[in-house]
């Protein structure tokens, strides 16, 4: 599969997956009173930290979205 996030998009989902994952656990107990909350917000982190490691956003691949700056050309 060919990569479709660009590098600060890549960087904007890093930097997001890291606060939202650390936040989590930093927070006090009182924040998440509800446990769908609690793990909704840790598959939202770590599926940002995927996205910027991989480069792959499936949502963009479904609506046909591509941030990276490689042209047509270069995919072979």
């Amino acid at each position: 599969m060919n990569a479709n996030l660009g590098v600060s998009d890549r960087l904007m989902r890093a930097g997001i997956g890291i606060l939202v994952f650390m936040g989590v656990f930093i927070s006090p107990a009182h924040v998440f009173t509800s446990p769908v909350l609690y793990y909704a917000m840790l598959v939202i982190g770590v599926m940002s930290l995927i996205n910027s490691v991989t480069g792959l956003c499936f949502i963009f691949r479904i609506f046909g979205l591509n941030s990276c700056n490689r042209s047509k050309t270069d995919e072979v």
